[in-house]
């Protein structure tokens, strides 16, 4: 049983902050972003310089780099070569586990979770089913249960909000169960992440994705895209990856 009080602690800050970023370079954001750079920049220098144009073309070049960084980072091309990149997890055959995990991501990706998860628990490749993530893994579970998946074999825990949360809360719930080996199912991009994540907490991780939905729409598999390259160098630097 997980202790109620994990899911009353407010969201982290550099959570926030890694979706607001990355919501700046995929949106009109950026455009008033990079005005306001330009006119801070413009007061600051006609106050302490004299020689003004060479100071106001440093200032127009810094002020245009982040649509110029918005234009590289969300061109198909980049993003296909970012989210190729992100997609170099191990490959592992599917075998049996001791458990399946499914990550919430949102309605959209829930239900080709779900039937992955059904679908694994009839071949028997594990015998229970266990969803993770505010906001989605009490539908999930009810989405099992609907198929039908015998409550006997669902399980679940509803605080997580961030991919660290999920390996944490789940680790503190399959672990004194004796469950280590475990299927985990969530998105390409968010995979890498996710493995080295729930490594860190002692689980030996076989990797399953779900394709991304096509009615998320190109600009939201960017933001993903792009959120998860903010959120792996954070994870690195807080110490968060196996």
């Amino acid at each position: 049983m997980l202790d109620p009080k994990l899911c009353e602690t407010p969201t982290l800050l550099w959570t926030n902050i890694i979706r607001e970023v990355a919501d700046i370079f995929l949106g009109p954001r950026v455009v008033i972003f990079s005005i306001a750079i330009f006119i801070g920049l413009v007061i600051i220098c006609r106050l302490r310089f004299k020689n003004l144009r060479k100071v106001l073309t440093l200032i127009t070049f810094i002020s245009l780099l982040p649509i110029i960084l918005s234009l590289v980072l969300t061109s198909t091309p980049a993003i296909k070569f970012a989210s190729s990149q992100l997609m170099k997890f191990p490959s592992e055959a599917v075998g049996k586990s001791d458990a399946i995990v499914i990550l919430g991501r949102g309605e959209l990706l829930r239900e080709s979770r779900v039937k992955i998860a059904a679908n694994l628990w009839r071949s028997q490749q594990a015998p229970k089913i266990f969803a993770s993530g505010r906001g989605d893994a009490q539908e999930m579970e009810d989405m099992l249960r609907s198929i039908p998946i015998p409550g006997t074999a669902i399980n679940g825990e509803g605080c997580s909000r961030t991919t660290n949360e999920n390996a944490e809360f789940t680790s503190l719930i399959l672990r004194p169960q004796g469950i280590n080996k475990i299927l985990l199912i969530t998105d390409p991009p968010h995979m890498l992440r996710s493995l080295l994540t729930f490594r860190r907490y002692g689980f030996e991780v076989i990797a399953v994705p779900s394709a991304l939905s096509p009615n998320l729409g190109d600009r939201n598999q960017n933001l993903l895209v792009l959120r998860e390259y903010f959120a792996l160098i954070t994870y690195k630097i807080l110490g968060r990856l196996a």
